[in-house]
């Protein structure tokens, strides 16, 4: 040892009575001085000359500011030394040693980890850098594994990590120390989990170890990946979604333009009959959706991408059309294998499909462009039926923004009174008075002036307006009719026609009910009209609908009757008191026409039906007619439409 006078950087007498090992060295790792504690923790039995390299496994070109590690004794295999090094003044460096055993060191790190870092570490392992064995571990780190207690001594790390991760035990360990790092653990059966891992390098027996403290975080790494998959993927079609689709199509976009190809967009609409959609509920709904992009996703090919935007509305990407022809032909293929019909809960579906299409870089170089007039152009295939197919034009863009703008106008029409009621009367043949009034919806805008039903109405059933609208028409209808016999006039039926999407609500009995009872209107002076297309649409739900109806005493008729697919032998089976002969029979164009009119009349009598002719504007059909014993009618040849104010002349009080 030098001599005791020499400089220090703690002077003797404070080092001796420090219970702590500490022990000085000099650059070269020769012992300078030390306290008790340290010669006996390096179990040496008396202050000695000597190196700090003949009783700890280290090497001085290690040492650094910032050295601390576990360090095996030379002399003690089965004993770790943690050493943590500070480099003093006069040139010396300051040894501060803790004696461990394996067992200890593991507690001393899961101690040190688990406050330093602030987690609550389940396991702890420590595995042999070259060759990958396991040397030790703890018992919460076999059981997090599902392994027996000394089940795995001697396997290799490999084999419970996934091959994907497992490197990360190696360079991440080496690189970042500090820091926590996410691996893939194979639990024994080889079920996946995630764990967080810390590492710290450390030599034992003379050989590179690492000691890893591991967490199980399955949970919360789940919850991270679904909220992620929700962020770029629809939950319901597992498709990508609007936000994976703009990326994938700004990419395309990008290398269409570096090789000078082209790109289609195509916009996929596929639906069934509403009266279906709005009968069978939502569950069967979601099924159909889900049908749809199965059939979708079976169709997907090299140079194709798929996702899911909305409700029943998809879009397909395609870089591997050359010309207008060759994709005329793969949607008219794409057409025919997405519109065999569907079964779902054993019922067969008819599919109905419409595409509009839009060309990069003919209809726009940005996605947003792209995408609105594909929009623009599957709309105008919706609404037209005049294809189901069709490609991009600049006047598809102007016509679809007027009809969202006139969407936007309905919805702000229907806060601000804008929406009103017209009445045309119903005159008995017998003794030509007016016996009902139908109701009939006009919508006076303040621009534009008075607009009718078949500009508006679409667009409220396709927007889901058409509900409220429908309670709102009911409601006034009622009210008017109690309001004039509050008057004192004879009473009479108010007919109100109804939408598919209307009479399909599960609720709607109870909605006609409710309005009843609010308005105080006798029942039996409300009449609502459905179309024979939407009784025999779906016979079961219709008739259950129907009687229910009935039984609160409201009457029911057959609205355009003629123009749709049912017979009066199957329309006996349905509680109907009336049907109402279309228009489009009174015309003399077609010599058919009166006989037609002759057979409705009598086999609606023989059934015990009343029979109501519309659109009578003429002497010789209301003659026709009457000569027939045609019930009723309505037409300008008695009145047109009228406000409520200018109809009181044709009650009788």
């Amino acid at each position: 040892m030098k001599e005791q006078n020499q400089l220090l950087p703690i002077p003797h007498r404070i080092l001796e009575n420090l219970k702590e090992p500490i022990l000085i060295t000099d650059k070269s790792g020769t012992f300078i001085a030390g306290n008790a504690a340290a010669y006996s923790t390096l179990e040496i039995e008396c202050a000695e000359p000597g190196n700090i390299k003949q009783y700890l496994a280290i090497s001085m070109q290690e040492i650094s500011k910032e050295f601390h590690q576990l360090v095996e004794l030379q002399r003690n295999a089965n004993t770790l030394i943690e050493v943590k090094v500070i480099e003093a003044k006069y040139n010396y460096f300051c040894f501060l040693l803790n004696n461990l055993t394996i067992n200890g060191a593991l507690q001393e790190l899961k101690y040190s980890f688990s406050n330093g870092i602030n987690h609550d570490l389940e396991g702890i392992i420590l595995y042999e850098v070259n060759n990958g064995t396991i040397i030790d571990y703890d018992s919460p780190f076999a059981s997090m594994f599902h392994y027996a207690p000394q089940e795995l001594l001697g396997m290799n790390i490999r084999s419970i990590f996934h091959k994907d991760s497992v490197h990360l035990l190696y360079d991440h360990v080496h690189k970042h120390p500090e820091k926590p790092f996410l691996l893939t653990g194979l639990k024994k059966g080889g079920a996946p989990f995630y764990v967080e891992a810390y590492g710290h390098p450390c030599e034992y027996q003379g050989r590179i170890i690492r000691i890893c403290l591991i967490k199980d975080i399955t949970n919360q790494e789940l919850n991270k990946k679904r909220v992620e998959y929700l962020s770029y993927f629809d939950a319901q079609t597992d498709l990508p979604n609007r936000n994976y689709l703009f990326q994938v199509l700004k990419h395309t976009i990008a290398h269409a333009k570096e090789q000078e190809k082209g790109i289609a967009i195509l916009s996929i609409n596929m639906n069934y009959d509403k009266e279906r959609y709005h009968t069978l509920g939502y569950a069967f709904d979601q099924k159909f959706t889900r049908t749809c992009a199965d059939r979708l996703t079976a169709y997907v090919q090299e140079h194709t991408f798929i996702a899911y935007i909305n409700e029943k509305d998809f879009v397909l990407l395609h870089s591997g059309l050359n010309n207008r022809r060759e994709m005329e032909v793969y949607v008219e293929k794409l057409i025919n294998h997405l519109k065999t019909p569907a079964y779902i809960d054993n019922q067969e579906v008819n599919v109905n499909v419409h595409i509009g299409i839009s060309v990069f870089p003919e209809h726009g170089e940005q996605e947003n462009d792209l995408l609105k007039h594909a929009d623009s152009a599957m709309y105008i295939s919706r609404s037209t039926y005049f294809s189901e197919y069709t490609f991009f034009q600049p006047a598809f863009h102007l016509h679809f923004k007027s009809i969202l703008t006139l969407e936007h106008q309905l919805k702000r029409a229907m806060q601000t009174n804008q929406l009103q009621l017209y009445y045309q009367p119903q005159t008995a043949f017998m003794n030509n008075q007016v016996i009902g009034m139908e109701a009939l919806l006009r919508w006076k805008h303040p621009k534009r002036g008075m607009i009718l039903p078949l500009e508006f109405i679409a667009i409220a059933e396709r927007s889901g307006l058409i509900i409220d609208i429908g309670d709102w028409v009911i409601y006034e209808a009622c009210r008017q009719n109690k309001h004039w016999q509050d008057k004192g006039f004879n009473p009479i039926v108010m007919s109100v026609n109804l939408s598919p999407i209307q009479f399909y609500q599960r609720n709607f009995v109870t909605k006609v009910r409710r309005i009843l009872t609010e308005t105080n209107l006798n029942p039996c002076y409300l009449e609502l009209e459905i179309t024979e297309t939407m009784a025999m649409q779906n016979e079961e739900v219709s008739l259950q609908i129907i009687e229910e109806l009935r039984n609160l005493g409201v009457s029911i008729s057959i609205d355009d009757f003629g123009t749709g697919y049912s017979s009066l032998k199957s329309l006996c089976l349905y509680p109907i008191t009336k049907l109402k002969i279309d228009k489009m029979f009174m015309r003399n164009e077609y010599k058919g026409n009166q006989m037609i009119v002759r057979s409705i009349i009598k086999l609606s009598h023989s059934l015990d039906m009343k029979v109501i002719a519309e659109g009578v504007e003429t002497k010789e059909q209301f003659t026709f007619l009457q000569k027939e014993e045609c019930d009723a009618f309505q037409g300008f040849y008695i009145s047109a439409p009228l406000p409520p104010e200018e109809l009181t002349g044709y009650f009788i009080k």
